[in-house]
């Protein structure tokens, strides 16, 4: 009576036609997919993140750069009306010792206007 009827053995269509063991692979590869999907969606997240962070450090070196040149220019400036108050002072004193009459020379701003800047190869884009 074991042979015809019962319990069923492999091949006797119990399991509905699927192979033994297909729907722990299919759950398997149900799972797989899963986490790898998870893992995608983590990684992205992690990409989306790290992105806008680079983009705000971006955005601030950049206006740190804007700073530095405006800052530059300012000192620029300085030096040249301070080198030329220092030549002014200069031929002062060389008159001075000579003992030749000093006159009323020019403001020391537009001597320094009239210098051209100083030429920074680094400091060129």
């Amino acid at each position: 009576m074991a042979g015809a009827g019962g319990y069923g053995g492999p091949g006797d269509g119990s399991n509905g036609g699927q192979p033994q063991g297909t729907e722990y692979t299919l759950q398997g590869v149900m799972r797989f997919l899963q986490t790898e999907w998870h893992r995608h969606e983590r990684d992205r997240n992690a990409w989306e993140i790290e992105r806008a962070e680079m983009k705000s450090r971006i955005g601030r070196l950049e206006g740190e750069i804007r700073t530095s040149k405006r800052l530059h220019e300012s000192l620029g400036k300085h030096v040249r009306l301070l080198e030329a108050a220092l030549k002014k002072e200069r031929e002062k004193v060389k008159k001075l010792s000579n003992n030749e009459k000093v006159e009323d020379m020019r403001d020391p701003k537009e001597i320094a206007r009239e210098i051209p800047p100083v030429l920074c190869y680094a400091c060129t884009d």
